[in-house]
């Protein structure tokens, strides 16, 4: 059929119908575009460089962990020792130096385990 035929078919905006392309595929043209993207992220030398900031996080981590340990253990030894004294605001900034550290951590080990479950 000649191509400007009138029995031709035609798109809603008057373009032929065989020039338009298929919902499906553009769906399936821009997977296998992805494709190569996606393959990437599952080599073993991606994993393992995802494995290892895991690691690294969770390493970290535990330092945090065990800094605030050894502050909170200060804290209550110095306030067994002193239980009157007057250097309430080093106990409390103390104890909020020890929270925020706490609170970081806790937000990185979330972090880690999110980013576990999309490994």
């Amino acid at each position: 059929m000649p191509e400007n035929s009138p029995t031709q078919s035609r798109t809603k905006s008057g373009a032929p119908e065989n020039s338009r392309m298929h919902t499906s595929e553009a769906a399936t043209q821009f997977l296998q575009s992805l494709n190569g993207a996606v393959k990437a992220l599952f080599e073993e030398r991606e994993l393992q460089r995802r494995l290892e900031c895991i690691c690294d996080d969770i390493t970290e981590n535990i330092a945090h962990v065990q800094s605030a340990e050894n502050n909170y253990n200060s804290v209550r030894q110095w306030l067994a020792n002193n239980p009157h004294d007057s250097h309430l605001k080093r106990i409390h900034e103390t104890i909020s130096e020890t929270v925020t550290l706490l609170n970081v951590t806790k937000q990185r080990m979330l972090a880690d385990l999110h980013f576990g479950h999309i490994l």
